[in-house]
């Protein structure tokens, strides 16, 4: 038996399995790479247009006490997704590494927004 795990005369048809098995893997994993990103930036446009939405009523001339309580609310559960994706991507990196992760910008966005929001709702 060879090092590749095959007999005298099958000389590389175990590593042709295994190079085809690994192309059929990596075909697998971009094509649900593909599905994630396009799922992303439908989550991202809808986001926008919420966002949108919001920003016209609460610019509109006499804006009411309801729209903006509204887009904290929205804001509210828009930071909560975002802890909740953020946790179940870290969890796994932190297992992998004992560092503990660092704050970013975006995680203080969110609260950053809804203060603001709360500063146009008092002038």
């Amino acid at each position: 038996m060879l090092r590749n795990g095959c007999k005298e005369g099958e000389k590389g048809v175990s590593s042709r399995r295994t190079y085809e098995e690994e192309k059929g893997s990596r075909k697998a994993s971009e094509e649900t790479k593909k599905k994630v990103v396009g799922k992303i930036r439908r989550e991202i446009a809808e986001i926008v247009k919420q966002r949108r939405k919001l920003e016209y009523r609460i610019k509109h001339p006499s804006p009411l006490k309801q729209d903006f309580l509204a887009y904290v609310e929205y804001e509210t559960q828009l930071n909560a997704l975002h802890e909740l994706h953020k946790k179940s991507g870290t969890c796994e990196m932190m297992k992998q590494s004992n560092k503990k992760v660092k704050k970013s910008k975006s995680d203080y966005a969110s609260l950053h927004r809804t203060i603001e929001i709360y500063k146009l709702t008092l002038n």
